[in-house]
């Protein structure tokens, strides 16, 4: 037996119309699918695939803003905006499709920074996005700073104080804001001056009070002259948000504001999908989307079996 699918213009957005529904729509949004084994009891996790319709303008940025936004709003909002990525330069915006590689294309994230600098460039790519914005990247904003805190010392401070200097003004130049994440790494630096002062090894050497970017913040680092330890930075992440991508999936669910297909199951009967999300579950709609890109109408024929 054939069943006929068409595809017809409702509102501006692609419709689906099959006279049975695939069993993986279900399977899209849900926590797995089953086993393309019929005897195996076992299930395989849901991997989003990364699909050309997701490139973001001006950019060569691919990421999934509906599920961005779900698990990290801010991020997708002000990281992802296509003004700030025209303002990147390359390595940043690679930077970027790191990041969105590891929350939602990849889920499990590696220590990918090699030393503190790198690990700082990551940083000022994040400070453009909220304080607590999901917990994946508040672990992965703490795991930066200390990496970078670790890293300072009596021996390097002035070249990490400079570095971290550079970095934030050359954020407020792009951005016209400041980076927070560079600005508690700036207070850091200053009160890691300020401990310096008392090792018996520099007390207040010439060397070091002749430093321009000890001069600039001579008067912040005075401020704190009685400080015994630079204080711990500590940030906290927003726990309502979805900690992983099948919980975020499950929000999207025939979400109509940011679906942009509708499956037709009957007369009185549809959903509200996303064409990322099926083309990531099922082959057939892979390739039937990325034959018909930009099609209004479609008529596939499928056999039954």
């Amino acid at each position: 037996m054939r069943n006929n699918l068409s595809i017809s213009s409702i509102n501006n957005t692609s419709t689906y119309s099959p006279s049975s529904s695939p069993r993986s729509l279900d399977s899209a949004y849900s926590s797995s699918s089953p086993s393309t084994s019929p005897s195996s009891n076992s299930e395989r996790k849901f991997s989003l695939q990364k699909h050309e319709r997701d490139l973001i303008a001006h950019s060569n940025v691919t990421a999934f803003r509906p599920l961005i936004n779900e698990m990290a709003p801010e991020f997708g909002e002000n990281v992802l905006s296509e003004h700030n990525l025209s303002i990147m330069e390359e390595e940043y915006l690679e930077i970027v499709q790191h990041l969105v590689d590891q929350l939602i294309y990849k889920e499990h994230a590696d220590k990918y920074w090699r030393n503190y600098y790198s690990a700082l460039q990551i940083l000022y790519v994040l400070g453009l996005s909220a304080v607590n914005d999901g917990r994946y990247l508040t672990n992965l904003k703490q795991d930066l700073i200390n990496s970078v805190t670790k890293s300072i010392t009596v021996k390097n401070l002035v070249v990490m104080f400079e570095k971290i200097d550079g970095l934030q003004q050359n954020f407020i130049e792009n951005f016209n804001k400041v980076n927070y994440l560079l600005d508690l790494l700036h207070n850091y630096c200053i009160e890691f001056t300020v401990v310096a002062f008392e090792h018996p090894k520099v007390g207040c050497s010439k060397k070091l009070l002749d430093s321009p970017i000890i001069i600039r913040n001579y008067a912040k680092i005075m401020a704190k002259v009685n400080l015994t330890k630079p204080t711990q930075i500590k940030l906290t992440c927003n726990d309502k948000l979805p900690s992983s991508i099948l919980q975020a999936l499950k929000k999207l669910y025939n979400q109509e504001s940011t679906s942009d297909v509708k499956i037709i199951l009957g007369s009185k009967l549809s959903l509200n999908c996303h064409k990322t999300v099926l083309a990531s579950s099922s082959s057939h709609f892979r390739i039937w989307f990325e034959k018909n890109f930009d099609s209004n109408v479609y008529t596939p024929v499928r056999d039954d079996h």
